[in-house]
């Protein structure tokens, strides 16, 4: 099912870490990989990072589409780790479109992402709200 506000499609990227990885920052690796996106397109996006497992990051995102793999070998060259789960959307409400609010607010997605284990920080870009 795909999710959107303001006619926008809203994506869902995960990132993760391998074990072991020695001198990469999670937060500079993560901007680094904005960086290659939006060579090529726009990208506007609220990520929040996890220390789940060897670290994550949760990402939404709108502006652009660039398949699986894409970011699987960008995120393998930057972060040395190959795991990128894409998906169309999320629905913090855990309803149908019925009762997806067609305006997210900065505080439901940060409400909703900083749920996820092991907390650590977010960053939003500047743009994010259309």
């Amino acid at each position: 099912m795909r999710y959107s506000f303001n006619d926008v499609d809203v994506f869902h990227l995960v990132l993760t870490s391998a074990k072991g990885l020695v001198g990469h920052d999670l937060h500079v690796d993560f901007l680094k990989l904005v960086d290659e996106v939006r060579i090529s397109s726009s990208f506007e996006y609220v990520a929040v990072f996890t220390s789940e497992g060897h670290g994550v990051v949760h990402c939404l995102f709108h502006g652009c589409y660039l398949p699986k793999y894409w970011f699987e070998s960008k995120w393998s060259d930057i972060h040395h780790s190959f795991k990128v789960y894409l998906a169309f959307g999320i629905n913090p409400y855990k309803g149908s479109l019925d009762s997806f609010r067609s305006v997210w607010l900065f505080e439901d997605l940060a409400k909703y992402l900083s749920s996820q284990n092991g907390f650590i920080d977010y960053l939003v870009s500047g743009s994010w709200l259309l």
